[in-house]
């Protein structure tokens, strides 16, 4: 099972994941997405931009099957009762989005589902080894490549969950002890649904068409890829 959609497109494996990453952008050319940083030196440790936080929970929940989170779910309009059926709980909105606070057990299942159908999980996790924490408030989107923050979310780990991390994140590189990631997104068409009105139906369905520029710095060192995509 696959969590980080940035390798998804890469494999050639687009799904549902991957398109809600790109619903709120249009035609243009977006810098500094999807950045993150990892280190070892002792623990693995994890920083990551807000892009990053559902795969990393993901990525969490693949390796404890299990684990106690308390935090914040952002849910989108047409999947909120599916998302409050699973998770137990009413949602309540706040400041423009519907938002259900959580302080229980899931399991890994439940994660993935909820993860297809919300918009954020903004949850924090400390089990067996693994802590994960986030900061709790969206930030503002912007076109803008600076003022990223890339200290949004973060993991560490033990150093035996390397061969995972590695394969997850770092599909494409040669070993190293810190890796700095960015990524470019270049769109340069909207793909609408055919034969539909209803302009939210139109927003949520319609798929972007262009490219991913991958920069990965390696100890020092800068290797670059790209990859067209549609999703």
């Amino acid at each position: 099972m696959t969590a980080n959609f940035i390798k998804k497109i890469f494999r050639n494996s687009a799904d549902n994941s991957v398109h809600s990453q790109f619903i709120r952008f249009g035609k243009g050319k977006f810098e500094n997405k999807a950045v993150s940083k990892i280190s070892r030196n002792g623990k693995i440790r994890i920083r990551g931009s807000f892009e990053m936080v559902n795969d990393l929970v993901l990525f969490a929940f693949s390796i404890l099957k299990k684990a106690k989170t308390g935090g914040f779910i952002l849910l989108k309009e047409s999947s909120r009762e599916d998302v409050e059926s699973i998770i137990g709980e009413k949602s309540v909105k706040k400041r423009g989005s519907w938002i259900i606070e959580v302080n229980r057990e899931f399991s890994y299942e439940e994660i993935e589902k909820i993860r297809d159908l919300a918009f954020y999980l903004l949850i924090d996790i400390d089990s067996n080894g693994i802590s994960f924490s986030t900061k709790k408030n969206l930030p503002k989107s912007s076109k803008s490549a600076g003022k990223i923050d890339d200290k949004f979310c973060s993991m560490q780990l033990d150093n035996k969950h390397w061969p995972q991390v590695k394969e997850e994140f770092l599909f494409d590189a040669p070993e190293g002890k810190r890796f700095e990631l960015s990524h470019t997104y270049v769109i340069d068409e909207i793909i609408f649904p055919k034969d539909e009105k209803d302009y939210e139906k139109i927003r949520l369905m319609s798929k972007r068409k262009g490219k991913i520029l991958r920069k990965v710095i390696i100890d020092g060192k800068e290797y670059k890829t790209e990859k067209d995509f549609t999703a």
